[in-house]
């Protein structure tokens, strides 16, 4: 299983572009119906929820990490 990146760290999905992403939720669904599970879910910053976009993705999608979220003992284990 691969190592999920922590809530709280700040990424780009483009580089080329100034968007950047913080996970808020991990292995999340957009609807209760659907069949993809998604390996994370984010907001824009600085925005944050401010606008209740939220932004799916896949761990395979991050291309650019700036801030690593808490990791704490039980996040490490």
């Amino acid at each position: 299983m691969k190592r999920m990146l922590p809530l709280g760290t700040v990424l780009k999905l483009n580089p080329a572009e100034k968007e950047k992403v913080m996970i808020v939720a991990r292995l999340v669904k957009k609807t209760e119906d659907s069949e993809v599970i998604w390996d994370y879910c984010g907001c824009n910053v600085p925005q944050g929820l401010a606008d209740n976009k939220l932004i799916y993705f896949q761990h395979e999608q991050v291309k650019q990490l700036i801030f690593l979220g808490l990791q704490d003992e039980e996040e490490l284990a």
